[in-house]
């Protein structure tokens, strides 16, 4: 069979199924895995399918389905690192920061280097990675409705409590960005982030570039002038000249 044909092939079954692992397509194609891993990546470069750790995902999968917080943790890692680090370098010595639910989210805590942080977060697993490292920061966790896909609490408790906290920076993870509008699968959780948002003084929307012309449940913020992007450096040109239109953006290293 020939690239294109296979190529074709694999698209057209992980459409048809939604997700397929490298070893149905290595004993559905008969060829090696590396082969097959290697069809994958090239797909996964054009967006034509999302690469996961031991398979694929259709496009459509993802975009009508909320997966949950553990199957998401391995979508696009290499991408959300390269964010999470560029993130990172934003929060300095007695900066108090709101760091809101998702994996991206999550990572940032990893490449924190500065001392006397305050940090309020509804992230549940936040709030775990931080309480268990070696560093001794000053942890608010907002609690609430916990949202087990998401990981995270909100609803009215989380509401009230984030209202009355300020923070000198906000970094909010989201599902995806359409037509200048920021979008979650969980209203209530994207409600809280738009609060803390409101209660900042700078303003981060953290989140890889494939976030970018995705549209999940529910718009919970509208960009506006004093935002900040913080995505991957190979965003293509055409979204970021008519983003920029409002927002800043900020790219990160592609290593």
């Amino acid at each position: 069979m020939l690239k294109s044909d296979r190529m074709h092939f694999i698209l057209s079954l992980v459409n048809k199924k939604g997700s397929i692992s490298v070893t149905e397509l290595e004993k559905e194609l008969n060829v090696s895995v590396m082969t097959v891993r290697r069809d994958l990546d090239n797909l996964d470069k054009e967006g034509l399918l999302v690469r996961t750790h031991g398979g694929a995902t259709s496009v459509d999968f993802i975009a009508n389905n909320h997966m949950s917080y553990t199957e998401n943790k391995e979508i696009h890692l290499p991408e959300k690192k390269q964010v999470a680090k560029l993130a990172a370098k934003k929060i300095l010595a007695n900066d108090i920061v709101f760091l809101g639910p998702g994996t991206t989210i999550e990572l940032i805590v990893d490449y924190i280097t500065v001392p006397n942080v305050q940090i309020v977060t509804s992230s549940y697993s936040v709030f775990k990675k931080l309480v268990e490292s070696d560093n001794d920061y000053d942890v608010i966790s907002i609690g609430g409705k916990f949202d087990k896909r998401s990981n995270s609490f909100s609803g009215a408790l989380s509401s009230d409590m984030i209202s009355k906290l300020q923070f000198t920076k906000a970094f909010i993870g989201i599902n995806g960005v359409h037509d200048f509008s920021v979008t979650t699968f969980n209203i209530d959780g994207g409600e809280l982030q738009s609060k803390a948002l409101s209660n900042s003084q700078e303003r981060y929307i953290v989140a890889d570039k494939f976030k970018f012309k995705q549209n999940a449940l529910f718009d919970f913020y509208t960009l506006q002038k004093g935002d900040t992007f913080i995505t991957n450096h190979s965003l293509d040109e055409e979204t970021i000249e008519r983003y920029q239109e409002v927002v800043d953006f900020d790219l990160s290293d592609e290593n």
